[in-house]
Formats: C-alpha cells, sequence, structure tokens
C-alpha cells in the first residue's frame, strides 16, 4: 500500500472484514504510524466463526477503532458476547441496486429465461453452495415442497463444492432443479424475479443481503431464524425457528405461502429502505462524526 499511495494525504481508513489477511488490523497498524482514525465494518464469518479463534485481536481492532459497522444487530450481539463493549458499534445494513434489483412480469422473465412451464409455482435459493448456507438441505427441502405441490420447478442460483452432491441427489429423488451456476447480477435479478418464493436457510448469515435484492424484485423470501436473517426479512410470518424438524417446518410454510400467495407491494415498500444511496448517506454521516470527533485526539 504504501508505496503506492501517499497515507497522509487521507482522512480516514475504512478496512472491510476481520478474514485473512485482517483488513481490520492492517487499518488498526496504519492508523497507529500515521495517525488517522479508522473506521471498520464487519459482516459476518468473520464474527460469527472465527472471532472465537481470534478474540485477543479482534478486540484490540474493535475497541481501538472509531467505529464499528455491523451489517446486522445479531452479527453485533455475536460480537458482545465475545467481550466487545459496543461503545463504538453502529449498526448499518447491507444495501441493493435498485437499477439491478426491481420487479419484472414473472411470466415473461419465465419465457425470456427459457423456464416457462404453464401453471406451475418457482421456488429458489440464491448463494454459495456450502453447509453455512444449509446448500446440503436443499434438495430435501425441495423434495418435502413436491410431495404437497405437484407442479413446481426449482432454480438454484450460485456455485461451491456442495453442486455437483445436490444435482446426483436431485437426479436420484426425480427433481427438476436447475442449477444455474455463477451468474452476473442482472441474471440473478432475472432468477430472482422468476421465482415465487425464495429461501435463505441459513445456519449461519451476517444480514442477507439477497434477501433485500429478492424483495426489492416483489419476490419473497422464507428464511431462518439464524443470525441477521430476521432483520433482512422484516416480516416474522416469513421467519421459520432453527431447531427440530426444520427442513420439514420451512417446507410447509413454502407450500402455505405458494398457495396462499403474497403482497408484492408490501415487499418492493419494504426494500426501498436499502438502496445503496441511502446505506452510502448513513456511513457517511459516520465519516463526518468521526472526523468532527478525532479533530481534537489525533493532534
Amino acid at each position: 500500500v504504501e508505496k503506492h499511495l501517499d497515507l497522509s494525504a487521507f482522512d480516514l481508513i475504512h478496512a472491510h472484514g476481520m478474514y485473512t489477511p485482517p483488513a481490520g488490523l492492517i487499518a488498526q497498524i496504519l492508523s497507529q504510524k500515521y495517525s488517522k482514525p479508522y473506521v471498520l465494518t464487519v459482516h459476518g464469518s468473520d464474527v460469527n466463526i472465527l472471532m472465537e479463534k481470534r478474540k485477543k485481536i479482534y478486540l484490540g481492532v474493535f475497541e481501538s477503532a472509531q467505529a464499528v459497522i455491523f451489517v446486522s444487530k445479531a452479527l453485533l450481539e455475536k460480537a458482545r458476547s465475545f467481550g466487545y463493549s459496543g461503545r463504538n458499534a453502529v449498526v448499518i445494513p447491507n444495501g441493493y441496486d435498485p437499477q439491478i434489483f426491481k420487479p419484472l412480469n414473472k411470466d415473461q422473465v419465465r419465457r425470456q429465461l427459457g423456464i416457462h412451464s404453464e401453471g406451475y409455482k418457482y421456488v429458489g435459493f440464491v448463494g454459495n453452495l456450502i453447509e453455512i448456507k444449509r446448500a446440503d438441505k436443499l434438495v430435501e427441502i425441495f423434495e418435502k415442497v413436491r410431495d404437497r405441490i405437484k407442479k413446481v420447478r426449482f432454480i438454484v442460483v450460485g456455485d461451491g463444492h456442495l453442486r455437483s452432491k445436490i444435482e446426483g441427489e436431485a437426479k436420484r429423488k426425480g427433481l427438476e432443479v436447475l442449477l444455474t451456476g455463477r451468474v452476473d447480477q442482472e441474471k440473478v435479478a432475472k432468477y430472482m424475479n422468476a421465482m415465487d418464493v425464495m429461501i435463505l436457510p441459513s445456519r449461519r448469515e451476517g444480514f442477507g443481503a439477497v434477501v433485500i435484492e429478492a424483495q426489492a424484485c416483489g419476490t419473497c423470501v422464507i428464511g431462518s431464524s439464524n443470525g441477521g436473517i430476521p432483520e433482512a426479512i422484516g416480516f416474522d410470518e416469513y421467519v421459520v425457528a432453527e431447531g427440530k424438524d426444520f427442513e420439514d417446518r420451512i417446507a410447509q410454510r413454502i407450500v402455505q405461502v405458494l398457495e396462499e400467495g403474497y403482497d408484492r407491494e408490501k415487499l418492493i415498500e419494504r426494500a426501498k429502505d436499502f438502496t445503496w444511496e441511502r446505506i452510502v448517506q448513513m456511513e457517511k454521516g459516520i465519516y463526518e462524526q468521526v472526523l468532527e470527533n478525532v479533530k481534537y485526539e489525533f493532534k
């Protein structure tokens, strides 16, 4: 960094994540060296999974930051449980791009994507095909849905090491599952629009930006009660509690929603609070506050 940038010319350092390498730790070191304040945003698994093993380093970085931005209240609570004071904490969720994620006509979009079947319902998932997202249970959930509703198709958008396992399992169960692999954001928005219901059954989740993106398309999201998912969904009736028979209970809820329908406008309205423009305004507010406060600290 130092070769290419004159850090003394900057007012503030904003680091994202405490993964490997931990950006927050680098920001802390640079902050001390150049007497510049730093802000850290943590996103999910850095706190949910890694913090326990590296508590001392994390707490040092968190406590000496001018502000720590958490993408959900749940994530902040998790950090507190490891001894973080929370005195410099701010909760700012992830956002979405309204130019990309917007409602389209479901029939038209299915025809465009070449997946239109008259009278069928569409259930989908968007995310990495890994255990944290409970991708190992997708086929089981889909099968339980199909047992209750015959005319249903399934879409899985994303990639990961469980992909071939999902493909094999779906074949064995005679389930029609379209695995799209990784696609660009415009295509993701189209697939989200094609779905009647999208599921996010994650075992852990920082916030779940895909929830807001799908809602912005007017698609109902049903998710687990883990991490920031309930905050992202915003409607209790679409949250399924973690625990025994989870796959069975989420399948029942999916079927209910497919049969009863839902208010698309309510979802689209809610998503408007999360446009990147609004999120950026909130972050800008944090920068201004930090710079106001540090006028005295770093002199």
